[in-house]
């Protein structure tokens, strides 16, 4: 998605260099009458045509290069650790060789837009032209083309921008299902079974504690995760669905504010294997029995000596692996039936949560002194990270329709800014004959907002391909998005309306003698 955008940003930038080398075509049209006249063939103005095309495009490159390494490196400021493998990235010789060979084949396809130009020069009607007649239609239209074009192509990008936003800012309304803010956590080797309860009662004492508990996965950590085939029937069938399944201590899920639906949580005395006990989540309890209770039901996972825990208690499902989606059901069980090394600790606190980091690390130390904590952080990191990926993502596609609305604005200004010159006598001579200022600057406004209009609803189409092709990065968010689209359109007739402002006020600023007499 963001390659696709970054080709329709380049798009956009070489639609604005051809119309600029349109108008340049389009300026020195006696020139080129004269040099046809003189003798010069068609070939050797396609080869300066050419030329000028790839010098300019190499230019841009050369000046590019330094640009294009100072944005990886805020690139790379601004990537999340998910994306770390971004950091191996570098400006070689691959690199540079691609950007060669853009530059030529941009070059090349540039320098074909000032080419019609050269091939409809007629060196006896332009010679013999007034130079106050206006430009030939098929310039001023190809111009007006690129434009639409332009707009169009901005308007899947700003479109593509705001629906990415609307995900990004669902995802921040997302309850996860427990809590995160005053909760410090750090992880730390078990070196023996009593460890975690003994550093547990060690940390529930220290003043600003309010509960602590010990859990074998952090929510959205990158550690690989544990799962658990479950079924109702013994021997476990080969295809029997998956758990995702944490070894947890007591207090642990009142420490992180989970919701018990019906049941109890753990306590010390849930640790004889030979009568094993779960904790399950509403959605394992819907698959295995809908419309009934789960409490007090077994099923066959793999779970004590028995290998049939009972279900002692039902939560309301946690989002513990992403924040976006819900996905495996969950099973947790006491950790001293399923111990894990090392183990997380989470540390709900009264007030900031670094400032009970000593204490904590020095209880840890008192109990073993091989035993240091490490991965000491507030919770609400684990929760930043899970949407940071998301807010990268936001952020480059923000960019990327922010530089397309300022080329496309450039390029209305440029296309009205050239008619408005060729049309200076014409404003003269329609201030003269008793055309008021406002009939002659809504003449403007409406050229250019027609561009503007027919741009948007090209471009409102392509929206809507472009939005089904990152529906898998959207959510809560419909790839049809009112909202989404009204807001592009919107910045983009804004855009239009102010691009439009100067060569409109150059329009009415044209003195009726001034004009008449410069020709």
């Amino acid at each position: 998605a963001l390659f696709g955008g970054v080709g329709i940003l380049l798009t956009i930038a070489c639609v604005n260099v051809a119309g600029l080398l349109i108008a340049r075509a389009a300026a020195r049209s006696k020139e080129t009458s004269l040099r046809l006249a003189l003798g010069a063939g068609f070939g050797r103005l396609m080869r300066q045509s050419l030329v000028e095309g790839l010098l300019l495009t190499a230019l841009g490159a050369v000046a590019g290069v330094p640009v294009g390494h100072a944005g990886l490196r805020l690139l790379l400021a601004l990537t999340p650790e998910s994306l770390s493998r971004l950091d191996a990235s570098t400006i070689d010789g691959t690199v540079l060789a691609f950007t060669l060979a853009a530059a030529v084949v941009w070059g090349l396809l540039l320098s074909l837009a000032p080419l019609m130009e050269v091939l409809n020069a007629d060196p006896c009607r332009s010679l013999q032209r007034q130079s106050r007649t206006a430009a030939a239609p098929i310039r001023y239209r190809a111009r007006a083309g690129l434009i639409v074009g332009q707009i169009a192509l901005s308007v899947v990008l700003l479109v593509g921008a705001a629906l990415l936003v609307r995900a990004f800012v669902e995802v921040t309304r997302v309850d996860p299902g427990f809590r995160t803010d005053r909760q410090l956590s750090f992880r730390t080797l078990v070196p023996r079974e009593t460890f975690v309860r003994e550093l547990l009662e060690k940390i529930a004492v220290l003043p600003g504690v309010t509960g602590a508990g010990a859990f074998s996965h952090l929510p959205y950590d990158d550690l690989p995760n544990w799962g658990l085939p479950f079924s109702l029937e013994s021997p476990i069938p080969p295809d029997a669905p998956f758990a995702d399944a944490r070894s947890i201590s007591p207090g642990l899920l009142e420490t992180l504010g989970a919701e018990l639906i019906e049941g109890r949580l753990f306590t010390e005395h849930d640790r004889d294997p030979k009568h094993p006990v779960v904790i399950v989540d509403d959605q394992l309890a819907r698959l295995l029995w809908p419309g009934r209770s789960a409490l007090g039901q077994r099923l066959y996972v793999n779970v004590g000596d028995s290998r049939q825990p009972q279900i002692v208690g039902v939560i309301e499902h946690l989002r513990l692996r992403t924040l976006v989606a819900d996905l495996l059901p969950q099973i947790f069980v006491p950790w001293q039936l399923a111990q894990r090394n090392p183990m997380a600790f989470v540390v709900s606190t009264s007030g900031e949560p670094l400032s009970i980091a000593h204490a904590v690390r020095e209880a840890a130390l008192s109990l073993d002194p091989r035993c240091a904590i490490y991965d000491v952080r507030p919770m609400t990191d684990y929760v930043e990270s899970a949407r940071a990926t998301r807010r990268f993502t936001v952020v480059l596609a923000a960019a990327f329709a922010v530089a397309a609305l300022a080329l496309t604005c450039v390029g209305v200004y440029g296309v009205l800014a050239y008619s408005v010159a060729h049309r200076r006598h014409e404003f003269g001579v329609r201030r003269a004959l008793g055309a008021d200022a406002g009939h002659v600057l809504r003449g403007v406004l409406r050229e250019g907002l027609t561009f503007a209009i027919v741009g948007c609803a090209a471009g409102a189409a392509g929206a809507l391909v472009v939005g089904r092709l990152i529906q898998t990065q959207l959510y809560a968010v419909q790839p049809h998005d009112p909202a989404s689209f009204v807001a592009a359109i919107t910045l983009i007739l804004a855009g239009a309306v102010i691009a439009c402002g100067v060569p409109a006020y150059r329009a009415i600023a044209v003195s009726p003698m001034e004009a008449l007499r410069t020709e």
